[in-house]
């Protein structure tokens, strides 16, 4: 039986975040959409040249609707823009069919982490000496480095080795490819780490390329749309903890297996380490639920910012939240200034207190 047009409107709506459609088709982070929806911030267009920033989102109803104010052709709803971009025509049957159904196979819809967190992604296999590329519309293609001394003498700073890097699955990167466009090519002075963060039902290699000294605009980029960056290593147990970013998730864990302590080695045993791939996350109502199902107790470590407590505001009732009690905002770069002795002391306090 096929489905009516009604009916794919409806299942799209249903099932698929409106924000993450628009941030996946016009490379806009999901915070930056939730700003203008909320605030009615203006920014630029993706679609054209915008020097004059003219474009926001409005909620009407159930619909999220792209505004640009100075070119009416730019707006209408998921639907219509999406159809812009992939140059079909949404007031068209089979146009609107071939948009529905590119959402449907680009887009991981919203149940994607059961209540039962029953995971449809797997890890992401790489020949080292190869290319990654991820199945996807918009092709990121990575080409592995070796460690060479500037990767290593990042990672070093924080106390890091190159083998627990490799089996938190992040690698260094020779060079970064968008649509067979270069994007960065490796020098010393800017050494560039990729995050292999899952592969999805479909066969999509989802990843996030980390470059710890470029600017904001340019230090991250994936193809990652979900509130969580290493879903593959969900599992049921005693204790869940959220960590604002991967690379603060890897210095958690490297510096807690050096632990000593039994009281610590066992609260590493029953606990899951999760990255969360933004601090301004939206969780939904049935991931919530699904989360407090698995875990005795959730907590979430952000940095101690405005962005961070501003979160805890929000979901505090929901789970706890941790801020680290240092000069610095993260864990981070608390632990780049600090030897390795005292860093593990620290670690060991931060992470018992977190989950007492």
């Amino acid at each position: 039986m096929k489905l009516a047009l009604t009916d794919y409107k409806t299942f799209i709506f249903k099932y698929y975040d409106q924000v993450d459609i628009y941030s996946y088709y016009l490379d806009i982070p999901p915070e930056e959409i939730i700003k203008c929806v909320k605030y009615k911030n203006y920014i630029s267009n993706p679609l054209r040249v915008d020097y004059n920033p003219s474009l926001t989102f409005m909620l009407k109803g159930d619909k999220i609707k792209m505004i640009d104010s100075a070119r009416r052709e730019y707006n209408g709803d998921v639907f219509d823009i999406v159809g812009r971009i992939i140059e079909e025509n949404s007031n068209d049957k089979q146009g609107f069919i071939k948009i529905c159904n590119d959402i449907i196979n680009n887009i991981l819809p919203l149940d994607t982490i059961s209540s039962d967190i029953v995971s449809v992604s797997k890890p992401i296999t790489i020949n080292k000496k190869g290319i990654n590329k991820s199945n996807n519309s918009k092709e990121f293609e990575t080409i592995i480095n070796t460690w060479e001394k500037s990767n290593v003498r990042y990672w070093k700073e924080h106390h890091v080795d190159i083998k627990f890097l490799e089996q938190e699955r992040v690698f260094p990167i020779r060079q970064g490819f968008i649509n067979n466009y270069l994007y960065y090519n490796h020098s010393n002075n800017s050494p560039g780490f990729v995050y292999l963060l899952y592969k999805t039902s479909k066969g999509k290699d989802i990843i996030k390329w980390y470059f710890p000294y470029e600017t904001k605009k340019r230090k991250f980029k994936t193809n990652n749309k979900l509130q969580f960056e290493n879903i593959v290593d969900f599992k049921p147990n005693k204790y869940l903890f959220l960590i604002k970013s991967t690379k603060d998730r890897v210095v958690i864990k490297k510096l807690l297996s050096l632990s000593k302590s039994k009281i610590v080695r066992n609260l590493i045993k029953n606990t899951t380490f999760i990255s969360l791939s933004s601090e301004s996350f939206n969780f939904k109502k049935q991931i919530i639920e699904g989360l407090n199902k698995n875990y005795d107790r959730i907590s979430v470590y952000l940095d101690n910012d405005k962005v961070g407590h501003s979160v805890e505001n929000k979901y505090n009732s929901y789970f706890k939240f941790n801020f680290i009690e240092s000069d610095n905002k993260d864990i981070a770069d608390h632990v780049k200034v600090n030897g390795l002795k005292d860093n593990i002391l620290f670690i060991e306090n931060f992470f018992v207190t977190c989950l007492e």
